[in-house]
């Protein structure tokens, strides 16, 4: 399911869409195994593929969600089958994997002001 959901952010960001909104319960899984996209107030579109920058960071957001490395590689897979190729000079790994780290740092900093207790999913 994770390695699905970075398929369906991969193709939303080749299509100009982001959902600035990275909270995990916005995709929901139909009966017929599709992930769907909920709560769409914040979605932007482009009129093309999401810039670089963008793209990484909204990926980031996403990935910052999850409780382990693991996941994260898996939806990195994922999103790599759909939106940026690694092998491009557009893609910067370097800067993926700080953009989730910097997300985790602010998603924390997010839940500790408004007394959340941690959880493993978000």
């Amino acid at each position: 399911m994770v390695r699905m959901l970075g398929l369906v952010v991969g193709d939303l960001h080749r299509r100009g869409i982001v959902q600035p909104d990275g909270n995990l319960t916005n995709f929901l899984i139909r009966r017929n195994a599709d992930i769907a996209m909920v709560d769409e107030d914040d979605v932007q579109v482009y009129s093309a593929p999401l810039p670089r920058r963008l793209a990484i960071s909204n990926l980031g957001n996403i990935a910052a969600r999850f409780p382990n490395k693991e996941m994260v590689k898996e939806l990195l897979a994922g999103y790599m089958d759909k939106g940026i190729v690694p092998s491009s000079p557009e893609w910067d790994d370097g800067a993926f994997w700080t953009s989730v780290e910097e997300w985790r740092v602010l998603l924390h900093a997010k839940r500790v002001s408004r007394n959340i207790a941690a959880r493993d999913f978000d």
